[in-house]
């Protein structure tokens, strides 16, 4: 995922490397993941990291520094994103659940059960 001149990359290793795209160097390693990295978004300040752990890391963008971890799923995150204000963020799980999360007070705020959803996804792979 591109940021401006920043590079984040994860996979396997179960971190997120930060390059500089312009001096082409690596910056850092983001580390609080415990699972692979599944998915990489920002939104304002923060970076997202999604993985297999069922979490979603937050970092803060300027100095790549641990912000929070939201413990959301019992399985892979399958996909997450942002709402448009900041404030919301809704996942899906291999666990069958989709849940929005309210960002400002890093906390659940509604879960659904969708097990014909995953059954859709899995089998469009």
């Amino acid at each position: 995922m591109f940021s401006g001149k920043t590079l984040y990359t994860g996979g396997r290793d179960e971190s997120v490397r930060v390059y500089n795209s312009q001096r082409r160097l690596q910056e850092g390693v983001l580390t609080a993941q415990s699972g692979t990295v599944e998915k990489i978004a920002k939104r304002d300040d923060f970076i997202f990291v999604a993985g297999t752990d069922g979490n979603i890391v937050i970092y803060g963008r300027k100095d790549n520094t641990y912000y929070h971890t939201l413990k959301l799923h019992s399985k892979t995150i399958l996909d997450f994103d942002i709402h448009s204000t900041g404030r919301l963020l809704v996942s899906i799980g291999a666990d069958s659940k989709l849940k929005l999360t309210d960002l400002a007070e890093m906390s659940e705020v509604y879960h659904k059960n969708i097990k014909s959803c995953i059954y859709l996804y899995n089998s469009s792979r």
